[in-house]
């Protein structure tokens, strides 16, 4: 089987309720500050956790954290935080 190179595109095919995540993570403005995501997790710099989930999204359903569910357990959380007004 040929490898893919880094340059061709990748074709991802999220869920409908990731997809809905996804789409609304990069239309949200997460707080600066930092903030408890969970029992035992603090966010201390918010900044830098929003762009290591947009690595993990870009990655696709292939990539490690979307195919264990950790992913899309992180962007839940971050919906029922931030997401219901």
């Amino acid at each position: 089987m040929a490898r893919k190179s880094e340059s061709q595109p990748t074709m991802y095919a999220w869920d409908e309720e990731t997809s809905v995540l996804v789409d609304w993570f990069f239309e949200t403005v997460l707080p600066e500050e930092p903030f408890r995501f969970r029992r035992g997790v603090e966010v201390a710099q918010p900044g830098k956790f929003c762009e290591v989930l947009k690595n993990d999204i870009s990655q696709g359903v292939e990539g490690a954290r979307a195919r264990t569910g950790a992913l899309q357990e992180d962007l839940r959380c971050l919906f029922d935080m931030f997401g219901r007004k």
